[in-house]
């Protein structure tokens, strides 16, 4: 048995696919990572690089555009980017996705421009996540992918932008961009087994939706999906805020509209997340700045931070699960569904033109820290007496 230390740059661009215990598993340029927490070692690596054919056909679009132009980066998605890529990798598989299939695992990445998804099938699926990895702790490069497939809409294009996922059920629910040519990240679920996107459904294109939205988290809330993200505020409460965090949310069972509107949400709805102390005598602290969120048992946890220059604060504000999905709720008409949505054409073309709530979620934060070091990420450990 062999092991290997961790020894990662920052051309690795590694993210967090994966948290199962006593492992991790990370995604990278062309490798997936399963590195051991006790005692702290890379316990298998899979290797996944990007195709001769697509790197050659990435190759041919980078080439054609001068990169690091302002076309370049608005109309291929680097607008949502958290930083411009490297031009010498641009064509690399940057590994952004991850669920357990019944036999091994499925990773989506960005294949050169072009989002795949390959099947590794490195030990047999079990109860618990793992015992899938744990059947031979070797740093070696595992066996390569078995079956490689479309991942449009599935992984983003971009090595740099912020794309969460979360698979539930059957479904792969992810935030991003359906195709190259958009620069709109839209909220989309797909059946990964099946080719095509007859089976998608996704906020509306060129809509008020999700318009300039930066994605943060989808998480599940019972019979809900919820994705946090922060986008331009509206008329309405554009007074001196660049970005305003929001909460949407769609439901699980959601079966899609009708007619040119079959493949959009009939039950996404979105409210702005308010972290501030209100003063009697001094203008309200706006935290609005969203930078992560972690999910408990019954409360939402957020890291934000103020947007005031030379206010170097950051604060964790709360939400309760239960109060997110009355709030939820009271945008439709049946508000006693487990999961209300539009029943009709009427209330779905509404909540299409009308998906912000006036209800907003508020709430002062439990703890606000002062400093230049902002929170990036929290962890929580509830029922601590």
């Amino acid at each position: 048995m062999t092991t290997s230390r961790l020894r990662f740059s920052t051309d690795d661009s590694l993210v967090l696919l994966h948290n199962y215990g006593l492992h991790v598993l990370l995604g990278g340029r062309n490798a997936v990572f399963n590195v051991s927490v006790a005692p702290l070692h890379v316990a298998h690596r899979y290797e996944w690089a990007t195709s001769n054919h697509d790197r050659l056909e990435c190759t041919k679009k980078t080439t054609s555009l001068e990169f690091g132009s302002v076309n370049f980066i608005c109309e291929h998605g680097y607008a949502n980017a958290t930083k411009l890529p490297d031009s010498r990798h641009l064509c690399d598989n940057y590994i952004r996705t991850f669920y357990l299939a019944q036999r091994g695992f499925v990773v989506c990445g960005t294949h050169g421009l072009n989002p795949t998804c390959a099947n590794f099938l490195e030990g047999e699926r079990s109860s618990t996540a793992s015992t899938l990895w744990n059947s031979d702790e070797t740093a070696d490069p595992a066996p390569g992918p078995r079956r490689i497939f479309a991942g449009d809409g599935l992984a983003p294009h971009a090595p740099d932008v912020i794309a969460p996922f979360l698979f539930s059920g059957r479904y792969l629910y992810t935030a991003n961009a359906p195709d190259y040519s958009s620069t709109e990240l839209l909220l989309m679920r797909k059946d990964p087994l099946k080719s095509g996107t007859a089976d998608m459904l996704r906020t509306g294109r060129g809509e008020s939706q999700t318009d300039g939205a930066q994605f943060v988290k989808l998480t599940e809330n019972k019979n809900e999906v919820l994705a946090f993200f922060s986008e331009p505020p509206s008329e309405s409460e554009g007074c001196g805020l660049r970005r305003v965090a929001r909460i949407g949310r769609v439901c699980r069972d959601d079966t899609g509209g009708t007619g040119k509107h079959q493949h959009e949400w009939t039950s996404f709805v979105k409210s702005r997340l308010d972290c501030a102390i209100e003063g009697k005598d001094q203008d309200t602290l706006y935290f609005n700045q969203l930078a992560s969120v972690t999910a408990g048992a019954h409360f939402l946890y957020g890291a934000f931070r103020s947007q005031l220059a030379g206010l170097g604060s950051s604060a964790i504000c709360a939400y309760s699960r239960a109060t997110v999905s009355q709030t939820m709720a009271g945008a439709f008409r049946n508000k006693k569904a487990n999961c209300p949505r539009a029943n009709d054409t009427y209330e779905h073309t509404y909540i299409r033109n009308n998906p912000l709530l006036p209800t907003k979620l508020s709430t002062s934060p439990l703890f606000v820290h002062y400093g230049s070091d902002r929170f990036a990420e929290i962890l929580i450990q509830e029922n601590v007496v």
